[in-house]
């Protein structure tokens, strides 16, 4: 039997809740967007493996962050954890373009980035109902 992560006061809030969660949301994404491009930049000037390190850090830290956004223990804990969950997982996106520019030859960028973009589509992007056949 699952067990549900314990009531943090959301409940019944409806659409008071969504547009909280929203902010926190965007909020999250565009300043980690920002500083992961920011924070990639700075390590790629100390070494070649600045852009590809800056990914992992990103995707370290959002890990033990999503799992505490999902299992809270109260309020501010989630809003917290889910704030930082969503501005570590987006630390990729800057750092990758570029990254995929460095090693990739010039005339072969755009069909680089292209199929990159394509991939992660294909393979995460949910079709939007959120019903899985079995």
């Amino acid at each position: 039997m699952q067990q549900l992560p314990p009531d943090i006061g959301f409940r019944g809030a409806g659409a008071a809740a969504g547009p909280f969660v929203g902010g926190i949301a965007i909020a999250g994404g565009v300043l980690g967007v920002v500083v992961g491009g920011l924070v990639g930049d700075r390590l790629q000037r100390r070494g070649t493996w600045g852009r590809a390190v800056t990914i992992a850090i990103g995707f370290l830290c959002a890990a033990p962050l999503a799992y505490m956004t999902i299992f809270p223990w109260s309020r501010p804990v989630f809003m917290v954890t889910a704030f930082l969950t969503l501005f570590f997982i987006p630390w990729y996106n800057g750092p990758m373009a570029a990254l995929i520019d460095d090693v990739v030859p010039p005339h072969k960028a755009a069909l680089a980035q292209a199929s990159f973009m394509f991939v992660l589509h294909l393979v995460g992007t949910d079709g939007g109902d959120g019903q899985h056949e079995a």
